[in-house]
Protein backbone atom coordinates (compact mmCIF):
# COMPACT_ATOMS: atom_id res chain seq x y z
CA UNK A 1 0.00 0.00 0.00
CA UNK A 2 0.93 3.44 -0.94
CA UNK A 3 2.21 5.89 2.32
CA UNK A 4 -0.82 8.52 3.17
CA UNK A 5 0.55 11.94 4.17
CA UNK A 6 -1.57 14.64 6.56
CA UNK A 7 -1.40 17.69 5.25
CA UNK A 8 -3.20 21.06 7.23
CA UNK A 9 -6.82 21.10 6.22
CA UNK A 10 -9.71 19.24 6.79
CA UNK A 11 -9.56 15.95 4.31
CA UNK A 12 -6.86 17.11 2.89
CA UNK A 13 -3.52 14.49 2.43
CA UNK A 14 -0.80 13.45 -0.16
CA UNK A 15 -0.69 9.75 -1.31
CA UNK A 16 2.78 8.70 -1.35
CA UNK A 17 2.64 6.05 -4.36
CA UNK A 18 5.28 2.97 -4.53
CA UNK A 19 7.04 2.29 -8.19
CA UNK A 20 4.68 1.80 -11.26
CA UNK A 21 1.54 3.55 -9.27
CA UNK A 22 0.79 7.05 -9.64
CA UNK A 23 -2.85 9.25 -8.79
CA UNK A 24 -4.12 11.05 -6.62
CA UNK A 25 -5.31 8.00 -4.33
CA UNK A 26 -2.00 5.72 -6.24
CA UNK A 27 -5.37 3.98 -8.21
CA UNK A 28 -3.21 4.39 -11.44
CA UNK A 29 -0.93 1.80 -12.31
CA UNK A 30 1.98 3.41 -15.25
CA UNK A 31 2.30 1.34 -17.90
CA UNK A 32 6.27 0.83 -18.25
CA UNK A 33 5.74 0.34 -22.35
CA UNK A 34 4.10 3.37 -23.19
CA UNK A 35 5.26 6.06 -20.36
CA UNK A 36 8.14 7.01 -22.19
CA UNK A 37 7.95 4.80 -25.21
CA UNK A 38 8.83 1.36 -25.96
CA UNK A 39 12.45 1.02 -23.81
CA UNK A 40 12.41 -2.31 -26.00
CA UNK A 41 14.78 -2.23 -28.78
CA UNK A 42 15.14 -3.80 -32.38
CA UNK A 43 12.07 -4.00 -32.78
CA UNK A 44 10.92 -6.33 -29.61
CA UNK A 45 7.73 -6.54 -27.85
CA UNK A 46 7.22 -5.03 -24.11
CA UNK A 47 5.18 -6.84 -21.87
CA UNK A 48 3.79 -4.90 -18.90
CA UNK A 49 4.38 -6.43 -15.12
CA UNK A 50 3.03 -5.40 -12.05
CA UNK A 51 4.62 -2.49 -10.01
CA UNK A 52 5.97 -0.77 -13.25
CA UNK A 53 8.56 -3.71 -14.31
CA UNK A 54 8.17 -4.61 -18.13
CA UNK A 55 9.47 -7.62 -19.66
CA UNK A 56 10.91 -7.13 -23.45
CA UNK A 57 10.06 -10.19 -25.73
CA UNK A 58 13.02 -10.49 -28.46
CA UNK A 59 12.47 -11.33 -32.24
CA UNK A 60 14.39 -14.23 -33.34
CA UNK A 61 18.15 -12.99 -33.66
CA UNK A 62 18.72 -10.98 -30.29
CA UNK A 63 18.49 -11.37 -27.03
CA UNK A 64 19.42 -9.22 -23.21
CA UNK A 65 17.28 -7.16 -20.99
CA UNK A 66 16.25 -4.75 -23.75
CA UNK A 67 16.68 -6.92 -26.96
CA UNK A 68 19.80 -5.25 -27.29
CA UNK A 69 22.60 -7.81 -28.51
CA UNK A 70 22.68 -9.68 -31.47
CA UNK A 71 22.43 -13.50 -31.03
CA UNK A 72 25.98 -14.67 -32.09
CA UNK A 73 24.96 -17.32 -34.60
CA UNK A 74 28.87 -18.68 -35.80
CA UNK A 75 29.01 -19.43 -32.40
CA UNK A 76 28.37 -22.73 -33.05
CA UNK A 77 30.50 -23.38 -36.01
CA UNK A 78 27.97 -23.56 -38.96
CA UNK A 79 30.38 -23.35 -42.25
CA UNK A 80 31.88 -26.78 -42.96
CA UNK A 81 35.38 -26.71 -44.26
CA UNK A 82 36.70 -24.11 -41.76
CA UNK A 83 35.22 -21.88 -43.83
CA UNK A 84 35.05 -18.28 -42.13
CA UNK A 85 31.60 -17.11 -40.84
CA UNK A 86 30.01 -13.83 -40.81
CA UNK A 87 27.56 -13.42 -37.70
CA UNK A 88 23.74 -11.98 -39.34
CA UNK A 89 20.89 -10.75 -37.87
CA UNK A 90 18.96 -14.47 -36.61
CA UNK A 91 21.37 -15.69 -39.33
CA UNK A 92 24.88 -16.07 -40.85
CA UNK A 93 27.06 -16.41 -43.90
CA UNK A 94 30.17 -18.84 -44.90
CA UNK A 95 32.64 -17.53 -46.93
CA UNK A 96 33.34 -20.76 -49.07
CA UNK A 97 36.36 -21.86 -50.18
CA UNK A 98 36.99 -22.50 -54.15
CA UNK A 99 34.84 -25.86 -55.18
CA UNK A 100 32.09 -25.53 -52.75
CA UNK A 101 29.06 -23.70 -52.36
CA UNK A 102 26.01 -23.05 -50.11
CA UNK A 103 24.58 -21.93 -47.23
CA UNK A 104 27.24 -24.19 -44.75
CA UNK A 105 29.48 -24.98 -47.88
CA UNK A 106 28.41 -28.29 -48.48
CA UNK A 107 27.76 -28.67 -51.95
CA UNK A 108 30.84 -29.45 -54.39
CA UNK A 109 31.26 -27.24 -57.19
CA UNK A 110 32.70 -29.11 -60.41
CA UNK A 111 35.69 -27.17 -60.75
CA UNK A 112 35.68 -28.44 -64.74
CA UNK A 113 32.48 -27.68 -65.52
CA UNK A 114 33.77 -24.22 -67.14
CA UNK A 115 35.99 -25.93 -69.31
CA UNK A 116 38.71 -24.20 -68.07
CA UNK A 117 41.81 -25.88 -69.57
CA UNK A 118 41.55 -25.29 -73.56
CA UNK A 119 43.84 -27.61 -75.30
CA UNK A 120 43.95 -30.45 -72.38
CA UNK A 121 42.08 -32.20 -70.09
CA UNK A 122 40.72 -30.73 -66.56
CA UNK A 123 41.01 -32.69 -63.30
CA UNK A 124 39.24 -32.03 -60.40
CA UNK A 125 41.05 -31.74 -57.44
CA UNK A 126 38.82 -30.72 -54.79
CA UNK A 127 39.77 -27.36 -54.15
CA UNK A 128 41.58 -26.45 -56.88
CA UNK A 129 41.37 -28.02 -60.61
CA UNK A 130 44.61 -28.78 -62.94
CA UNK A 131 44.69 -29.08 -66.33
CA UNK A 132 47.02 -31.90 -68.08
CA UNK A 133 47.99 -30.39 -71.77
CA UNK A 134 47.49 -32.26 -74.73
CA UNK A 135 51.39 -32.22 -76.59
CA UNK A 136 52.57 -28.80 -77.79
CA UNK A 137 50.66 -26.64 -75.38
CA UNK A 138 51.44 -25.44 -71.88
CA UNK A 139 50.37 -23.31 -69.54
CA UNK A 140 47.54 -23.11 -66.35
CA UNK A 141 44.49 -23.63 -69.17
CA UNK A 142 46.42 -25.04 -71.62
CA UNK A 143 46.05 -22.05 -74.01
CA UNK A 144 49.92 -21.04 -74.45
CA UNK A 145 51.46 -22.42 -77.62
CA UNK A 146 55.03 -24.31 -76.90
CA UNK A 147 57.54 -22.62 -79.59
CA UNK A 148 58.89 -25.51 -80.62
CA UNK A 149 61.42 -23.68 -82.93
CA UNK A 150 63.33 -22.12 -79.83
CA UNK A 151 65.43 -24.70 -79.42
CA UNK A 152 66.41 -23.76 -83.14
CA UNK A 153 66.09 -27.35 -84.74
CA UNK A 154 66.37 -26.22 -88.62
CA UNK A 155 70.19 -26.54 -89.56
CA UNK A 156 72.58 -25.28 -92.98
CA UNK A 157 70.51 -22.14 -92.49
CA UNK A 158 66.96 -23.13 -92.53
CA UNK A 159 64.08 -21.13 -91.26
CA UNK A 160 61.82 -22.27 -88.52
CA UNK A 161 57.98 -22.30 -88.53
CA UNK A 162 56.25 -23.08 -85.30
CA UNK A 163 53.21 -25.20 -85.94
CA UNK A 164 51.05 -27.00 -82.91
CA UNK A 165 53.55 -29.62 -81.61
CA UNK A 166 55.21 -29.65 -84.51
CA UNK A 167 57.91 -27.17 -86.65
CA UNK A 168 58.55 -26.63 -90.53
CA UNK A 169 61.87 -25.80 -91.84
CA UNK A 170 61.80 -23.65 -94.93
CA UNK A 171 65.57 -24.76 -96.29
CA UNK A 172 68.14 -22.86 -98.16
CA UNK A 173 68.88 -24.03 -101.41
CA UNK A 174 70.29 -27.28 -101.96
CA UNK A 175 69.26 -28.40 -98.43
CA UNK A 176 66.17 -30.75 -97.71
CA UNK A 177 64.56 -33.17 -94.90
CA UNK A 178 62.77 -32.19 -91.84
CA UNK A 179 65.81 -30.19 -90.53
CA UNK A 180 67.15 -29.76 -93.41
CA UNK A 181 69.97 -31.99 -92.75
CA UNK A 182 70.72 -33.34 -96.21
CA UNK A 183 72.50 -31.69 -98.56
CA UNK A 184 70.87 -32.08 -102.13
CA UNK A 185 72.78 -33.99 -104.76
CA UNK A 186 72.31 -32.92 -107.62
CA UNK A 187 73.74 -35.62 -109.54
CA UNK A 188 71.14 -38.16 -108.23
CA UNK A 189 68.52 -37.86 -111.03
CA UNK A 190 71.55 -38.47 -113.40
CA UNK A 191 70.75 -35.16 -115.54
CA UNK A 192 73.91 -35.66 -117.74
CA UNK A 193 73.13 -37.20 -120.84
CA UNK A 194 75.07 -38.92 -124.01
CA UNK A 195 78.34 -38.89 -121.98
Amino acid sequence: RAMCKDEPGYNNYTCLCRAGYTGIDCDVTIDPCSANGNPCTNGASCIALQQGRYKCECLPGWEGQLCEINTDDCIEKPCLLDAPCTDLVNDFSCACPPGFTGKRCHEKIDLCSSEPCKHGICVDKLFVHQCICEPGWTGPSCDININECVISPCENGGQCIDGIDDFTCNCEAGYTGKRCQHAIDDCSSDPCQNG
